[in-house]
């Protein structure tokens, strides 16, 4: 009842001003909304429920953990227009100081894609993560291990031979082991000549 009472008491305040009580209402419900629904938190989750049928399921697993782990707890209430670029460096950073440097380039694109879906939704102006290109140290180099297996070196040039593209693609595809093999044997082959050159890519 006291309640009721004081709504009643605002109400009259508002009718006293000139204001319809029931506009006002709505008005201050729809501003509500709209700061619920500008969080960042709330736009990520919105971005990633309609793009996230399109990856892997294990993508798709990673990229919400990263986001849950070491976004929302510092950005997640923020409305995502006033987010900064100072405030998501230091988010970065807290990835950064655990040695994760790939991780924290991870979630830099991540928010990216976050704060480019937040602009064609018409809750912010501009990806403040932009500035941030080049700021984190680089992530470090890893050399993916050579393939010595002759039944899988058999089986990815057979996936050379069936790419389905365009025949640029596909002969340059095709060129890269003979390439490899002419530089394993050094420079003393005679398959290094300059006259054997034409003729290897005529037999390829």
């Amino acid at each position: 009842m006291a309640d009721a009472r004081q709504q009643r008491d605002e109400a009259k305040k508002l009718l006293a001003n000139g204001i319809d009580p029931s506009v006002e209402r709505k008005a201050t419900q729809a501003a509500k909304f709209a700061s619920e629904s500008g969080r960042f938190e709330v736009v990520a989750r919105e971005w990633f429920g309609k793009f996230h049928a399109q990856w892997a399921a294990s993508h798709a697993k990673v990229n919400m953990q990263r986001l849950e782990r070491d976004v929302f707890p510092w950005l997640g209430d923020r409305p995502i227009a006033d987010i900064t670029a100072p405030e998501v460096l230091e988010t970065l950073n807290r990835i950064v100081s655990r040695g994760s440097i790939e991780t924290a380039h991870r979630v830099r694109s991540l928010i990216s894609q976050v704060m480019r879906y937040g602009i064609v939704t018409n809750r912010v102006t501009h990806d403040v993560t932009v500035g941030l290109v080049g700021v984190l140290p680089p992530s470090p180099e890893k050399h993916l291990a050579a393939i010595t297996n002759p039944k899988r070196l058999g089986q990815v040039l057979r996936m050379f031979d069936a790419y389905p593209g365009g025949l640029v693609v596909r002969c340059a595809l095709q060129l890269t082991p003979l390439l490899l093999i002419i530089r394993s044997l050094g420079k003393e082959s005679p398959l290094v000549e300059p006259r054997m050159k034409p003729k290897l890519c005529r037999d390829r």
